[in-house]
């Protein structure tokens, strides 16, 4: 079956869809499916642990899902991805060794390693069913946007946005977050959240991230158009940043008359938007890079500014760190003006477990992104947003966006049921891959 069926990057014929039916790609695409859902809807929640502690629903769906999938026989682990993973554990582990228990947080070192070890685990899929995926992705991020436009409709009929947090149990709501927060301060409208994510600025990463992937991949107008409405009714700047990250390789995607129609159109909507007003909020964003405890200058600046201060300090600090969990918990005030803290994870690598396993941890990061065959702008949008631009170290949902974009999947153009061929077999190699493909072991 696997030598005839060869489904095309472009999805497979209709004529050939009955034939890799039979390998359960369709099943698979329906599960991941309904995980996607899952961990978009329930990304609030947490399960309390005691002590202040918390472990985000989030990563209790995702790791239900691979222990459900390996049982299926439809899990792989990546030996390759392992070896990177173990020398993160071994680097993580040795810096943290002199420290006493007041110093580090062995609870912020388990959940660390934890949410990175979700990258070591692959399921095999053609491509067909891997695009059939990223276009159900796609078809989520459109779902955000109409939240994001409820949100809107509702506070200009003089109704509240919806607010999870007055149905959620105290407890079992993930901390560190402002759900719901004015536009400006003592503005009577409150930035757009999309009900079910943690932040305004996460609904925009989230839609941007569907702005990607549409356009790298299927290059509808209708919902590339409700997308970008999506993404400006959310008046997010991070979502615009991995935009515009992306939009090197974004261009290249892109047929002749669509540049040349953006370049005559771009100038006059420019100057449009200048006529309207439009600019002025995107000006006042760029102008907080340079304003303390502004969002844009916590999110960006800060967090450069501490990782820099690693190699200013005692040398041991730049090589030991300063024990996980060390550095400042999110704060979230606004009656106080306080911004909170997003600590990307190379600053939080770096100044809590120090230079080698900085160096660790990007290696297997960008292996696990970059290295599984998914277009360059969509694994480019997964990085950045996932590196750049929030606190996404032990914040799981982060890795799972980035599971189901690009790292948690080994792609081929063979069937399921087999390990996919990026080389020709030798004796024996294909009742060899089967085995492996169904036992669950290393590839």
């Amino acid at each position: 079956m696997t030598g005839r069926v060869r489904p095309r990057d472009a999805g497979a014929p209709r004529s050939h869809r009955g034939a890799v039916r039979s390998d359960g790609a369709d099943g698979i695409v329906s599960f991941v499916t309904i995980e996607m859902i899952l961990v978009v809807v329930t990304q609030k929640l947490a399960i309390p642990l005691g002590g202040g502690n918390q472990v985000a629903l989030a990563l209790v769906i995702h790791y239900a899902a691979l222990l459900i999938l390996a049982g299926r026989g439809r899990l792989l682990v990546s030996r390759g991805r392992l070896a990177l993973f173990c020398s993160l554990v071994a680097a993580a582990s040795l810096t943290q060794i002199g420290y006493s228990a007041e110093a580090m947080s062995l609870s912020s070192l388990a959940l660390m390693l934890l949410t990175a070890a979700m990258f070591v685990f692959v399921i095999p899929l053609p491509r067909w069913a891997y695009r059939e995926l990223l276009r159900r992705f796609v078809l989520l991020a459109v779902a955000a946007s109409a939240l994001v436009a409820l949100d809107w409709a509702l506070q200009a009929a003089h109704m509240p946005m919806p607010n999870l947090e007055t149905l959620i149990p105290f407890p079992f709501i993930y901390q560190t977050y402002n759900y719901i927060q004015p536009v400006t301060w003592d503005s009577p409208w409150m930035k757009p959240n999309g009900v079910f994510f943690l932040e305004t600025s996460h609904v925009s990463q989230f839609i941007a991230l569907g702005v990607v992937v549409e356009v790298a991949m299927f290059r509808n107008l209708g919902r590339t158009a409700a997308l970008l409405l999506g993404l400006g009714a959310t008046l997010g700047g991070t979502g615009m940043l991995l935009l515009v990250a992306c939009l090197p390789l974004l261009l290249l995607r892109l047929p002749a008359r669509v540049l040349v129609t953006g370049a005559v159109l771009a100038p006059l909507l420019l100057v449009a938007a200048a006529q309207g007003g439009l600019l002025a909020p995107l000006t006042k964003r760029t102008a907080e890079f340079s304003e303390n405890s502004s969002s844009g200058f916590n999110r960006f600046v800060l967090p450069m500014q501490w990782w820099l201060s690693t190699f200013d300090g005692p040398t041991d600090e730049a090589w030991l760190g300063r024990g996980a969990g060390s550095m400042p918990k999110s704060v979230n005030d606004e009656e106080t003006g306080t911004a909170g803290y997003a600590w990307p994870p190379y600053t939080k690598i770096e100044v809590e477990y120090g230079l080698v396993p900085l160096v660790a941890w990007l290696a297997y990061v960008l292996v696990a992104v970059f290295g599984s065959g998914a277009p360059a702008a969509v694994a480019l949008a997964a990085f950045v947003q996932f590196e750049f631009l929030n606190g996404s170290l032990n914040v799981p949902v982060h890795s799972i966006y980035c599971a189901f974009l690009c790292a948690g999947y080994r792609l081929g153009r063979d069937s399921i049921g087999a390990r996919p061929v990026l080389h020709a077999p030798g004796p024996g190699g294909s009742a060899r891959q089967e085995t492996i493909a169904k036992s669950g072991n290393l590839y």
